[in-house]
């Protein structure tokens, strides 16, 4: 559940844990996203970061000093692989295959989605699961 509008991990709330000198990108967003740290993101049909829908392939995720509102047209830090927090759309347990539900939320993968990465911790819908991003592919 937030906690005073940040993401948090049970009672914990965190800011940029569990990333250690991992690899980033810095691309434009296509529109506005009003709360945008630790949601998934995807490309758009012009090359700029939009929210990763259901069924999408998500590129990244955006990183934790977003809590402002991005605007469209603004660069936008996102995190491409090693470990982060993801906002879940449900619950996740530790161990979990992962996959992006709509807003850039995450979920628990079912057979044919696409696997974005692992949960290594549980969370509850509403609260960050730190997610190993590992672009698997489709299928269990």
């Amino acid at each position: 559940m937030a906690v005073g509008g940040r993401p948090a991990i049970g009672e914990h709330v965190f800011l940029n844990a569990f990333i250690n000198e991992s690899p980033t990108i810095t691309e434009n967003a296509a529109v506005d996203i009003p709360q945008p740290a630790h949601k998934a993101v995807a490309y758009d049909a012009d090359g700029k970061i939009v929210l990763a829908d259901s069924g999408e392939t998500a590129i990244g995720l955006i990183l934790s000093p977003s809590l402002d509102p991005i605007f469209a047209g603004e660069r936008v830090e996102i995190l491409i692989k090693n470990i982060g927090l993801l906002e879940t759309s449900e619950e996740l347990l530790k161990g979990d295959p992962v996959t992006i539900a709509a807003g850039g939320l995450g979920a628990k993968a079912a057979a044919d989605d696409f696997i974005f990465g692992w949960a290594f911790t549980h969370s509850m819908p509403g609260e960050c699961v730190q997610v190993q991003i590992t672009k698997t592919g489709f299928g269990l």
